[in-house]
């Protein structure tokens, strides 16, 4: 019998504040969730600015379960990227935008 890997449900919310100027902001990517991998075996990405370049890849291996910060040096509306995958490599995105 062949075993199936779902994919990672990516989550993330904002904890504190808005993007307000020099604004430092922190994500937390604990409500990401899997089916076959508890949530502190799900690894992250994050693009903080939505223009695909990630400021944390999975080479950094920062857990989901992780609290992430992050600093704006302009006011306004951003949008953050998470990725998340398992060690089978299932992945998983989620994309938010934030004033």
């Amino acid at each position: 019998m062949k075993e199936t890997n779902t994919p990672p449900v990516a989550d993330f919310k904002l904890v504190e504040g808005s993007a307000t100027e020099l604004r430092q902001l922190h994500f937390d990517a604990s409500t990401s969730t899997d089916k076959e991998d508890s949530t502190d075996k799900l690894i992250a990405r994050w693009d903080f600015n939505g223009d695909g370049v990630w400021e944390i890849d999975y080479s950094a291996n920062k857990k989901a379960n992780e609290i992430v910060n992050h600093l704006y040096n302009v006011a306004g509306t951003t949008t953050e990227l998470l990725k998340s995958r398992t060690a089978r490599v299932s992945l998983q995105e989620v994309r938010r935008r934030y004033r």
